[in-house]
């Protein structure tokens, strides 16, 4: 269609001239949209996992760790909820620190202390009271706590700061940040000593049983409601 002709068709007949032209654009954007976003990654069976789903979030500003814990929470994956990654045992932890390595943003670099590396929570608890600085620490998932990978001196309740810190994050010392560098490092609720910027999200994936018992659930309301 010519533009003089364009400048004689009614509203309606314009609209319909510039739809495809709208939908092309609108798919083009949704594409690039959707490439630029991070998928989560699978913990294979296959390859010793759980096969849930993970993920590590980062954000544009601290995020303390009750806000990562909520956001988490929040975090949907298919029809899978998310909550903070808890890794209780060798091989998770060894995961979710591959994962971490790999993820641009997830570290913030400490200027003020030899440019270390800050990462993402993770969904550890010590919960008031507990004898400092090691006792007491639970995973949030409720996962057995007999698996720790501390970093050197830590957990230490602050050092010197007398800050307490019942909350876990990922931290590397300064330098290339590669998962056999990272550990743990206990940190303030609110991060206050050093930034943190990402969390560790878990999406339960259902085993095919719970599957099968969660659609007979369905199917049963379905027919009582007839």
């Amino acid at each position: 269609m010519s533009i003089s002709s364009l400048a004689r068709s009614s509203p309606s007949n314009l609209i319909s001239s510039f739809r495809p032209v709208i939908l092309i654009a609108a798919a083009a954007v949704a594409c690039s949209a959707t490439s630029a976003m991070a998928q989560p990654v699978q913990w294979l069976t296959s390859a010793g996992g759980n096969g849930n789903f993970f993920e590590v979030v980062t954000t544009s500003s601290n995020i303390s760790w009750p806000a990562a814990r909520d956001a988490a929470g929040l975090r949907v994956f298919g029809s899978n909820v998310g909550r903070l990654a808890c890794p209780s045992t060798a091989p998770l932890d060894l995961f979710i620190r591959q994962l971490a390595a790999t993820t641009p943003n997830a570290f913030t670099a400490i200027t003020f202390q030899n440019n270390d590396w800050s990462g993402p929570w993770i969904g550890a608890l010590q919960p008031a009271g507990s004898p400092e600085p090691a006792g007491g620490w639970t995973w949030t998932n409720g996962d057995t706590w007999n698996f720790t990978n501390w970093l050197a001196g830590e957990p230490n309740q602050g050092g010197n700061s007398g800050q307490n810190e019942p909350n876990i994050h990922l931290f590397a010392r300064s330098g290339a940040i590669t998962a056999g560098r990272i550990a743990w490092n206990d940190l303030a609720a609110t991060g206050s000593i050093f930034p943190v910027r990402s969390y560790v999200v878990e999406y339960i994936i259902p085993s095919p049983s719970a599957a099968a018992l969660l659609g007979l659930g369905g199917l049963l309301a379905a027919r009582r409601r007839r």
